[in-house]
């Protein structure tokens, strides 16, 4: 009915949430925080019309997909983005944003929902001032947030004291009409060069009407002050006297303050304390960035303890990693059994990190170069903690001391278990292994426990655990080990998977063609794996890896650590090849 005006549409999120519902409540959504639909055009009814049509949302509770309400992220997109590229900055005629609402910010705090009244009120003052741009509000079925859309009006420079409510087809259309006749546009009215509506009784003269104003008598007190302790004044007009100034209060109680760095104190889930987690379209880390994905840490590659631990992503966040340290139970001399580097063997292999550019190697021997029989110097043994009674030699962990972020419910690692014990000594009691052991307090009752286990090549024969310790359906667990079933076989008659699939060419470790060419300078690998676990949010732990030989120190064996990722949803336990 007017087509003299340009205008356009702009919704928030710009998509839909599909989360599970304790997420979605107090985040969902925000992360999207506003785009604009459809530029400002003429003549686009029925685009926006059929725009609206494909954004209907499910009414099946069964079905969670959410849009929560990001009012004043909105509002900022507007005034920060937008004019930069589209007609808000620079206009020959008075130009107007109709904020349409069915409730209240659910994104700024919504432990304190009055806490968004004063940016509103400031980013729609900023509107008006710095662009021209005057702010209606409707509330439609309006049970929460009234003073919010209040305080839009207030400021929107429109001469409208509230907002507008409306609760079916009927009024929402008499309140567009109420606003196309009120623009100056349509009446040729004077352009009004002032912030509060005519009726707006301001006794105290600090910019804020009476009815959204706490104490009209004192200049101080407004929705956009800041609290004062120890005057005995609700100073931000919040209900509360004298309380500590929110930036100082941790009130989703994840030990972060706003002070301190929590973009999101309303939200355990979000804070300093917390891991990003790629493609929730949320700032989870409160780094600035959303959805970041990879590690950033240095050195890369070398010898050194921080090197190995970025190499592996362990260290991407120093929240999150109290120590590193190497050690040989045995005693041996581990100076060249530990490094970090960008490939391992010839570079068209299939041993390319899996994240990064970098991953970390642990070895029986040199963990570099193709040589891999030697004996560490120490010639120290010990008998297996966790395994049969054979003697271990050569024994080389990595331990890290960790604490979990509060968003994290368990973690995972890919490596790939090198041996030349391949495939002479399958089925021998030469049975080389490598342990990833984590001792956590509330998850493994603070005991050393073997995580990295799967079936047995020949449990007939040999295998670790069993009954109520062996959780897999066969009922028969193997450490990671040249006898497990994972292992990538070159010629051993009964390995499950048949011959090696995985090019581990220019490492030492490669494929013997026959028992006749097997010898010190081959052997083969499990191919990439990922072992998975559970670990509670904020649970400080060790996490050990260990390789040895088995009984006797020649023939090395070796892992590759890479790509470890904490896990933000319920973790499966287990160990399987790497998707």
């Amino acid at each position: 009915e007017y087509p003299f005006l340009t205008y356009g549409l702009s919704t928030f999120p710009n998509q839909p949430v599909n989360c599970s519902a304790e997420y979605c409540e107090g985040g969902g959504g925000c992360g999207y925080t506003g785009d604009v639909n459809f530029d400002l055009a003429t003549e686009q009814v029925q685009d926006i019309n059929d725009y609206l049509v494909s954004r209907q949302l499910s009414t099946d509770p069964n079905n969670l997909e959410y849009v929560l309400t990001p009012l004043l992220g909105m509002m900022n997109y507007l005034a920060d983005s937008y004019p930069e590229a589209g007609p808000l900055k620079d206009h020959p005629y008075p130009a107007y944003i109709v904020l349409l609402s069915d409730g209240q910010d659910s994104c700024h705090n919504p432990m304190n929902p009055d806490s968004v009244i004063a940016p509103l009120a400031q980013v729609t003052k900023r509107l008006l001032e710095q662009y021209t741009v005057k702010t209606f509000a409707i509330g439609f079925n309006l049970e929460s947030g009234q003073n919010q859309l209040n305080a839009v009006a207030m400021h929107g420079g429109t001469g409208q004291s509230k907002y507008i409510p409306a609760n079916n087809l009927s009024t929402l259309l008499a309140a567009l009409n109420t606003i196309f006749d009120s623009m100056d546009i349509r009446n040729c009215d004077t352009w009004l060069d002032t912030t509060l509506p005519p009726d707006c009784i301001d006794q105290d003269g600090d910019g804020w009407c009476a009815y959204l104003d706490c104490n009209d008598q004192e200049a101080s007190v407004h929705h956009a002050s800041v609290e004062v302790q120890g005057n005995s004044l609700d100073d931000d007009c919040d209900g509360q006297v004298d309380e500590a100034n929110d930036d100082m209060l941790d009130q989703d109680g994840d030990g972060y303050t706003p002070a301190q760095g929590d973009c999101a104190d309303f939200d355990p889930m979000i804070g300093p304390g917390a891991f990003e987690v790629p493609l929730d379209g949320f700032d989870n880390d409160c780094d600035g960035s959303f959805d970041e994905q990879g590690c950033e840490c240095s050195p890369l590659t070398g010898t050194s303890m921080d090197a190995m631990a970025c190499a592996s992503e362990l260290s991407c966040n120093p929240n999150f990693v109290t120590s590193v340290s190497a050690s040989s139970p045995t005693g041996d001399d581990i100076s060249t059994a530990l490094a970090a580097v960008n490939h391992f063997g010839s570079l068209s292999n299939d041993l390319h990190p899996k994240q990064g550019t970098s991953y970390s190697l642990v070895a029986t021997g040199p963990a570099t170069g193709t040589s891999h029989s030697t004996d560490l110097s120490g010639w120290n043994s010990m008998t297996d903690p966790y395994a049969d009674s054979s003697s271990i030699h050569d024994v080389v962990e990595l331990t890290l001391t960790m604490k979990a972020p509060y968003n994290a419910q368990g973690f995972s690692i890919d490596y790939v278990f090198f041996s030349e014990e391949y495939d002479d000594f399958v089925g021998t009691s030469f049975n080389d292994k490598f342990y990833i052991i984590l001792n956590a307090p509330q998850t493994t009752g603070g005991q050393n426990k073997v995580i990295n286990f799967t079936d047995c090549r020949n449990p007939s024969s040999y295998y670790d655990l069993t009954g109520a310790e062996c959780p897999l359906a066969s009922g028969y667990c193997c450490y990671i080990a040249i006898n497990t079933a994972l292992s990538e076989c070159c010629w051993y008659n009964g390995c499950p998977d048949g011959t090696w699939t995985t090019d581990i060419s220019g490492t030492g470790y490669s494929c013997a063609s026959s028992s006749s060419s097997d010898s010190s300078t081959t052997g083969s690998s499990t191919g990439w794996l990922t072992t998975s676990w559970t670990i509670q949010p904020g649970e400080e732990f060790t996490l050990t890896f260990h390789v040895h030989d088995t009984a006797d120190g020649s023939y090395d064996s070796e892992v590759i650590l890479d790509n470890f990722r904490w896990r933000a949803s319920p973790t499966t336990p287990g160990t399987e090849p790497t998707n």
